[in-house]
């Protein structure tokens, strides 16, 4: 298998502290050298310093953000419809990760990307990835 165009793909709303988290999580894991990372964000009508926050991210290079300020909107439909068209067309694999969620560690995209690339077939099209600390207490993978 070639690089793996992988994308964390966050919709957000009013939740710039945990945002700051879940986007800290991501720019903290150990990428492999065999993946490209791309961090998409969508964010229509927040107004609690997220735009301001999103629009610092916007010049640095694995972010593709959509930050928009509609006043009399907070559609969770059209925040996932701007999210989707921020997703690059050349992503082999997307993770919906919520603004309120963590990476536990360090390791967990090169996890899921080495379980992808040692398990690929044609067949493979969705991969759910869940601390199993948190599912079964047993730290596996």
């Amino acid at each position: 298998m070639e690089k793996i165009n992988f994308t964390i793909a966050i919709p957000t709303f009013n939740s710039i502290k945990n945002l700051k988290k879940s986007i800290n999580s991501v720019l903290n894991q150990n990428i492999p050298s065999g993946v490209n990372l791309t961090i998409a964000i969508s964010n229509i009508a927040s107004h609690d310093g997220t735009y301001d926050y999103l629009e610092t991210l916007k010049k640095k290079k694995k972010f593709n953000i959509h930050n928009s300020r509609f006043d009399k909107t907070d559609s969770q439909s059209l925040n996932l419809y701007c999210l989707g068209n921020m997703i690059p067309n050349n992503s082999n694999w997307v993770w919906l990760l919520g603004d309120d969620d963590q990476l536990t560690h360090e390791n967990v995209i090169a996890n899921v990307c080495d379980k992808i690339i040692n398990n690929f077939d044609e067949d493979l099209n969705l991969v759910v990835a869940c601390g199993a600390n948190r599912c079964r207490q047993t730290n596996e993978i």
